[in-house]
């Protein structure tokens, strides 16, 4: 029998929003069976009025580059860059909103981020008229905005960060398809392993050995998505490449790239994770003809541990964390909407702690914090409809349509959406604690649309609003 671990009602608007979750199903569930069972799910923050605004307010500053434009930040500082003239300025300010240094490099891209790892800010530039048309990752430091290097950037993916070394695979499709370590204070290659020829480009065959981030510091680091979406995950001292062609794995020392053990690993290039010991993922069809099948594999000897057979019309998308000891993995059947749904697998036995369904037509994604899990529909770098839930599988906030979350970092979520302050429908953004789904500050912000990017670090969030301001807050404590 299928628990229901909560029922309440959704309210779904009427001017043709798609309610995304139908509900939570209790542990024990058969991950291939039906889902007659399931229940609706979970409301969202309060989103009728505004309330007062309880973020401290730190500083504004407008943009006024006439091209693309980003931000990034630390705990005590923020970075914007903007482009203008042929190139792109990056000035850094201080928590209060003193200009700390700003310098100007020649790049011209029409999209632009930005990430701080240590000393460093990563700059990826798209589409660089500058460089040919070229996309371009540029290495600037964060103390005095000098400019370290300059590569074209288009065939590669970033893996982990280890220090001042970066993990990436070069992804070229039929030929020069390698895993390489680059030095981050000069670009250049410390080390390269060729990989196989005529890759399908959606594959991904590298990954980093990830952990539960338990507070201490790890061999290495993971990036965000889309600058502002981080997994409370740490890179562990090695790292997994897959032949998906052939069907072997190889790990690999993430110091030296030296091989340590190799042999069959049959998992798709598309649908895999490794976490906490285990390489997880789909197998393929050679290893499992006709049945999609979710299996893990030791990362000490390549042994397989567990396996779990799909039902006939059964297929897996997306698999990732999702908590200590859960990896997430997305389950479609055939645009059956009573059926389709995410489960969350108990790593350690193979079997599934609990799932929920969801519209056949989301694109689901989740990001695990300390304390909890975000969970919604993709949508241009953001989750929609997000709903916040517990490692038991519990709804605690959200589901509800035109509803987003910018930025998931250190057990915070900021959720965003417009609302009516009594004259006129304006954007808010909650800062929302993951552990209980209690708002921890409320602010109106600038713009008519959403906001381009949020991010968070430490107590401070910074907004690149859609009217081309940054607006700078604190997050309250305590």
């Amino acid at each position: 029998m299928i628990m229901a671990l909560v029922t309440v009602l959704i309210v779904v608007l009427a001017i043709g929003g798609t309610m995304l979750v139908r509900g939570f199903d209790g542990a024990g569930d058969d991950l291939a069976g039906d889902k007659d069972d399931q229940q609706t799910a979970v409301v969202g923050p309060e989103t009728e009025s505004t309330g007062t605004a309880d973020l401290g307010p730190l500083f504004d500053y407008t943009i006024t580059g006439s091209g693309a434009a980003s931000i990034t930040a630390t705990e005590d500082t923020v970075v914007v860059g903007e482009v203008s003239g042929g190139q792109t300025t990056f000035t850094a300010f201080s928590a209060d909103g003193e200009e700390l240094w700003s310098k100007s490099h020649e790049l011209e891209p029409t999209g632009l981020s930005m990430t701080v790892v240590g000393d460093l800010i990563l700059v990826d530039a798209e589409s660089s008229a500058t460089d040919e048309g070229e996309t371009m990752r540029a290495v600037v430091s964060l103390e005095d905005g000098k400019l370290l290097w300059k590569k074209k950037w288009s065939d590669f993916i970033d893996i982990a960060v280890y220090g001042t070394d970066l993990i990436v695979e070069q992804q070229h499709g039929i030929y020069d398809n390698a895993v390489i370590k680059l030095d981050l204070t000069t670009g250049k290659q410390k080390w390269s392993h060729a990989g196989p020829d005529g890759l399908w480009l959606l594959e991904t065959r590298v990954a980093a050995a990830t952990y539960w981030d338990e507070g201490e510091p790890g061999d290495g680091e993971m990036l965000p998505f889309a600058s502002a979406m981080y997994d409370n995950l740490v890179a562990g001292d090695k790292i997994v490449d897959l032949n998906p062609d052939t069907g072997d794995g190889r790990v690999r020392d993430a110091g030296n790239g030296k091989s340590i053990v190799s042999g069959s690993v049959p998992l798709e290039g598309e649908e895999w994770t490794v976490f906490e010991d285990l390489i997880i993922g789909k197998l393929s069809d050679d290893a499992s003809p006709g049945r999609a099948t979710l299996a893990a594999y030791s990362l000490s000897n390549l042994d397989k541990v567990w396996d779990i057979p799909l039902d006939a019309g059964h297929d897996i998308g997306t698999v990732k964390p999702c908590g200590p000891t859960l990896v997430c993995a997305e389950i479609d059947t055939s645009g059956n909407n009573e059926t389709h749904h995410t489960v969350a697998v108990d790593i350690t036995s193979g079997e599934e702690a609990w799932s929920f369904g969801v519209d056949w037509s989301t694109d689901e994604s989740w990001y695990a914090t300390n304390t909890g899990i975000i969970f919604g529909n993709h949508v241009f770098d953001t989750v929609e409809a997000a709903v916040l839930i517990d490692f038991n599988g519990t709804g605690l906030l959200g589901g509800e349509t035109f509803v987003f979350v910018n930025a998931v970092r250190d057990g915070m979520a900021v959720f965003n959406s417009a609302v009516n302050d009594g004259i006129n429908q304006v954007q808010q953004i909650s800062i929302v604690d993951t552990a209980n789904g209690e708002t921890i500050g409320t602010q109106s912000i600038g713009g008519s649309h959403r906001p381009h990017l949020t991010v968070m670090a430490g107590d401070l969030v910074a907004v690149h609003t859609s009217d081309n301001t940054v607006e700078v807050f604190s997050i309250p404590q305590g």
